[in-house]
């Protein structure tokens, strides 16, 4: 959507931030927000920001591992500011499959694709993921599959439509009309 902070996007008039802070709200914990742009990003809305630790752009991992950096907790729940159509259970769901199956990470799938970053990952990992970065890696499945992984299969994959156009910005608002 341009140069436009995504977070910042209107959708039926609230921010993309604001429905993705609906989704994380429904898990205990504090909640962060990577950004390379902290200065155009709300700071009242009670998260932390964060912002990579390598001033070269290393892609969502490079985000992950600063939230691990911050973490207090064994697991760490992921989700991209522009997918804010998941279901409000999507952590819940991940989480209990992570557990269940003895997994370090889940992420949610579609029939259509995986969605890498709807994810579950444990911060156990942290450096695993510093060093793995470090090297110039930056595929999230190829990380992910290097450890003991899986997916969790959702049927509705307009659920997890990703807003980078204004036509999926237009798909997004007939899919709340259309409830």
């Amino acid at each position: 959507m341009g140069h436009k902070d995504k977070s910042q996007i209107q959708l039926q008039g609230r921010t993309l931030l604001d429905w993705s802070l609906d989704i994380a709200r429904e898990i205990d914990g504090p909640i962060m927000l990577n950004t390379n742009q902290p200065d155009i990003c709300p700071t009242s809305k009670n998260l932390t920001l964060l912002s990579d630790p390598w001033p070269d752009f290393r892609g969502p991992l490079a985000g992950i591992y600063a939230a691990m950096q911050q973490s207090t907790s064994d697991y760490l729940a992921v989700l991209p500011v522009d997918a804010p159509l998941v279901p409000k259970t999507l952590f819940n769901d991940l989480l209990n499959h992570l557990l269940q199956n003895k997994l370090d990470i889940v992420f949610a799938e579609t029939p259509e694709q995986p969605h890498f970053l709807h994810a579950i990952i444990a911060t156990s990992l942290k450096d695993e993921l510093f060093r793995y970065l470090d090297q110039g890696q930056r595929a999230v499945g190829r990380f992910y599959k290097s450890h003991r992984y899986g997916s969790l299969a959702f049927r509705n994959t307009a659920a997890f439509l990703n807003i980078n156009t204004p036509e999926d910005l237009t798909a997004a608002n007939a899919f709340l009309s259309n409830g």
